[in-house]
């Protein structure tokens, strides 16, 4: 048990080094999951498609019942 909280610990403190080392590289940054490369500006972007996938209404709510625009995370 011991271990495996070492190597959680481990983990979690390595990749805080890095804010996204598991991302799609794209240029010098890296996308997350919602995004997509755009090859031409070489920078990550949210189609629209994803965020009618993620968010189709256009607003999300969060945890409060606070009302926000859709965005791209």
């Amino acid at each position: 048990m011991k271990v495996a909280l070492f190597l959680a610990l481990l983990l979690t403190i390595a990749v805080g080094f890095d804010d996204n080392p598991f991302g799609i590289p794209c240029g010098i940054e890296r996308c997350t999951g919602a995004q997509i490369c755009d090859d031409l500006q070489m920078r990550c972007v949210c189609p629209r498609f994803r965020c009618r996938i993620f968010c189709p209404n256009g607003l999300k709510v969060d945890e409060n019942g606070c009302v926000y625009p859709c965005t791209c995370a």
